[in-house]
């Protein structure tokens, strides 16, 4: 279900994020950090992103389901844009 495979990502994501506090340091390690932390961070998102999407428009009916993705998917452009344009304008 949309639920427990969205959880299981967002716990996912979550350690990543714990891993990335805790182990980054300031000598460089690809393969002991940043390579677990990117494949953790990957797998996370992975697994979250379209169980949302998923989740949102499981409810619609199948003649709206058209425009339901679309609108769904427009959402998830505008935020990435929204954070583009933060990230910009805070430099």
């Amino acid at each position: 279900s949309h639920r427990s495979v969205g959880t299981v990502g967002s716990l996912i994501f979550a350690g990543a994020a714990v891993w990335w506090v805790t182990r980054m340091g300031l000598t460089p390690d690809y393969v002991g950090t940043y390579l677990p932390g990117s494949i953790a961070t990957g797998t996370g998102v992975g697994l979250m992103l379209p169980s949302l999407g998923g989740a949102a428009t499981a409810p619609l009916p199948p003649e709206r389901a058209a425009t339901g993705t679309a609108a769904d998917d427009d959402d998830v452009v505008t935020l990435h844009h929204d954070g583009a344009t933060a990230r910009r304008c805070s430099a």
